[in-house]
């Protein structure tokens, strides 16, 4: 209580954040899940002086507790998603309003920028405490009261970091957390099957048209698995009418041939995500084609 208490005068030091969260990291592990009691009015005065590798190290934090505790810590830590979530998003907006300036300035084929470094931290620590939350029996979390209205906030950035690169490792972590979330609310409210029909289908194939992405990459083939398992449980959850959007009218759109449609549906109504991670792995080999264009 006294460590956590000195966040008050004495927050804005970088070193005693610092060892606030790792004496809370150590308390994780030698105390009981009563932990969360010190830590959630500690955590407003921890992030409101927080730069963004000190809220990177509040989210890991959490991480941990929930990878401890599992589900038994719902209640404990439905009320201090909005506060993370408030912290990392402040951050990241920043950082890319500064990134947006730097790129109008000058040549955005440089290196990456100290600014576009603590981003990707940023957006990697927020992606892995979702994960963290849905593999543990806890989007129903995401989804109460207290939370309800981030979700489109939370989707938002699964789908930009689904899609952007270079990290192909939390491109696959984040089409995964879009699973579990799928799997939750899909079917039970129209407007999120249309929003999985618009926005989270074309992200599966969006992120395999990047520049970045790279068959012979290590963590390709898992990327690949990821974004095929996603799209059985949109078919489980949305049934015949998803598969028929998909192969009438999604996969003419992006120029796929009609043997690629009907191949591609057939293989997607069969739920097999490793046979289906194939035929895609198959049909982008160089000298291989799914589009009437090549």
């Amino acid at each position: 209580e006294l460590a956590l208490g000195a966040l008050g005068p004495f927050g804005a030091f970088s070193d005693v954040r610092a060892k606030t969260v790792t004496l809370l990291h150590r308390m994780v592990e030698t105390f009981s899940l009563d932990v969360l009691g010190y830590l959630q009015p500690a955590l407003p005065h921890l992030l409101h002086t927080a730069d963004a590798k000190d809220t990177a190290d509040v989210a890991s934090l959490l991480v941990q507790l929930v990878l401890k505790f599992k589900s038994a810590i719902a209640s404990s830590i439905s009320p201090v998603i909005a506060p993370m979530t408030a912290g990392i998003f402040s951050h990241v907006s920043k950082l890319e309003a500064a990134l947006a300036a730097e790129a109008a300035s000058s040549d955005a084929r440089g290196p990456v920028s100290e600014e576009g470094r603590e981003r990707r931290t940023l957006l990697r620590a927020y992606v892995t405490f979702l994960h963290a939350l849905t593999h543990n029996d806890l989007v129903p979390v995401m989804c109460d009261s207290n939370n309800w209205n981030l979700l489109d906030g939370a989707l938002s950035r699964l789908l930009q970091s689904s899609v952007e690169g270079p990290d192909l490792s939390l491109q696959r972590q984040s089409f995964s957390v879009l699973e579990k979330i799928v799997e939750y609310l899909g079917g039970k409210y129209e407007s999120f099957d249309g929003y999985i029909r618009d926005r989270i289908l074309p992200a599966c194939f969006t992120a395999l048209m990047q520049p970045h992405f790279n068959l012979q990459d290590a963590s390709a083939l898992a990327l690949l698995e990821a974004i095929a398992s996603l799209q059985i449980v949109m078919l489980a959850k949305l049934g015949a009418p998803f598969l028929s959007h998909l192969h009438d009218v999604y996969l003419p759109s992006i120029q796929c041939s009609a043997e690629f449609c009907d191949e591609y549906a057939r293989l997607l109504s069969q739920g097999d995500a490793r046979q289906l991670r194939d035929f895609l792995r198959e049909r982008m080999n160089p000298g291989s084609s799914a589009r009437k264009s090549q």
